[in-house]
Parts: C-alpha cells; structure tokens; sequence
C-alpha cells in the first residue's frame, strides 16, 4: 500500500510539470485570434485607390458665351427677339462683335451691351412712333453706306473715283435732311414741353395759396376735413 501510494503521488508530480509546461509554451505562441469570413477581402483603405480624372480648363468663350453674359444685364429683355433685330439691322457690327468673341471676349461684350441698349430703344421707338423709327433706321442705312463709299474712294483712281465722289456726296445730302428733319422733331417737341410746363406753372401760381393749404394739412396730418 506504502508503494502504490508513492506511484500515485509521483504521477500527479509528473502531470502536474506536464501541465505547467504546456501552459508556458501556449503562453509563448502569438495570440491566435478568430477569422472571420471576410479576414480575407480586402479592406476599403486596403483597396486600391480610383485614379481621378484630371481637372479640364473651360470652354473658350464664343458667340454664345459673349451673348449670354450680354443678357444677363439686361433681364427684362428678349433675348431671341433682341438679337434677331440686331442680325437683320447691324449686321456689320454683329460680324465684328462674333470675330472678337473668340480673342477678345471682354471688347465683345461691352461692344455687345452698347448694341443691345441702342437697339432695346430702337425697338421701344419701333412701337411707340413708327414713323421716327424708320427715320433713325434710315439714317443709319445712310451713314453706312456713306462709310463704304468713302473706304471706296481711296481704292479707285480717275472717272470711277469722281462717280464714287458724286454718289458719297448725294448720300450725305440726304443723310443731313434726316439729320435736320430729327433735329426739328425735337425741338418741337421740347417747345411742347416747354408750353405744357408754362401753363402748369400759370395754374399753379393761380391756385397758390388752395396749394399751400393742401401741403400744410398733408403735413401735419389735419387733411380728413377736407376730404368729400
């Protein structure tokens, strides 16, 4: 019995340095951790990266470009409308205007604006009085014609000249008689002005002090009495 009891002790010695020796050898292994079923994708900052597309410049300025930042000065205004008027009556100044759009965008704007606000009160005179709409519009016709006749005179020589000369001069005549006969319409029409203006000055001065009154009640707030 003394012997069996010694066996017994001494195994339970043995399992016991077995099982401290396991421990230290599982204590000495990196730490083993649980995969998961995605361990193996690849994380998004893992991913490798989308190549961004480089940054374009901006459309050149053209025609479309100039007129558009044209109108957005003037709101109120048709813009179809608008530039379908300039086409058909400055056709000259609306080739220059698109030339220097594509190097100039700056001049061709301005250029444009100044078009744009002469022919909004051309189109305004359009309805309002026909008669000297078509006046300006023939005036501008003739001053026109009158610019490449004197372009043509420096290019001939001789009896083709004179003609040139005789035909430049006939336009000026006319052009100076509408220049006059605008002239006079103004004037008259300031001196219709200036007669209404006289007789509101008459009448005023007629009724002042029923116009005194009038403001002193405004003024102090006593007008209810003189109401109907």
């Amino acid at each position: 019995m003394k012997h069996a009891a010694l066996a017994l002790s001494a195994l339970a010695c043995t399992a016991g340095v077995l099982v401290s020796l396991a421990a230290a050898q599982e204590s000495e292994r990196p730490e083993r951790r649980r995969r998961s079923p995605d361990a193996d994708k690849p994380r998004a900052a893992d991913a490798e990266p989308v190549p961004r597309l480089p940054q374009l410049p901006p459309p050149p300025p053209d025609w479309d470009y100039v007129s558009r930042m044209t109108f957005a000065r003037f709101p109120e205004a048709d813009r179809e409308a608008t530039l379908l008027f300039i086409h058909q009556h400055f056709p000259r100044e609306t080739k220059q205007i698109r030339l220097a759009s594509a190097t100039r965008p700056d001049r061709a704007m301005e250029a444009l604006t100044d078009l744009v606000h002469k022919s909004l009160g051309l189109l305004k005179t359009q309805q309002e009085n026909p008669e000297l709409f078509e006046k300006l519009m023939r005036q501008h016709r003739l001053e026109r014609q009158a610019q490449s006749l004197a372009a043509a005179v420096g290019q001939t020589q001789g009896e083709s000249q004179k003609k040139i000369l005789k035909k430049l001069q006939a336009v000026l005549a006319e052009a100076f008689e509408i220049k006059q006969s605008l002239m006079k319409d103004e004037l008259e029409a300031l001196a219709r002005g200036v007669n209404d203006l006289r007789v509101l000055v008459e009448k005023r001065e007629q009724n002042r002090q029923a116009i005194i009154e009038r403001r002193l009640s405004e003024l102090t707030g006593n007008e209810d009495w003189m109401r109907w």
